[in-house]
């Protein structure tokens, strides 16, 4: 019988099974090379963070144009 408990890899899988846009999954290739970092028994760089690390978000100008030059085609 499995216990009531979810260890980080079933925690993940099951965050994803729902639609989350909040929700920021790692890809496959940073999990991989995580785990090289683990196999090697290093500790994983510290990411470099971006002045402004959130979501761009296009200006409704930008949406606009993309939008009228779609309508042309």
């Amino acid at each position: 019988m499995m216990s009531g408990r979810l260890d980080a890899d079933q925690a993940r899988l099951a965050a994803t099974r729902f639609y989350n846009p909040h929700l920021r999954q790692e890809s496959d290739e940073k999990l991989l090379k995580q785990a090289k970092y683990e196999a090697l028994g290093l500790s994983m760089p510290e990411r470099q963070r971006r002045q402004n690390d959130r979501q761009e978000i296009a200006s409704d100008e930008a949406v606009m144009e993309r939008f009228k030059k779609r309508m042309k085609r």
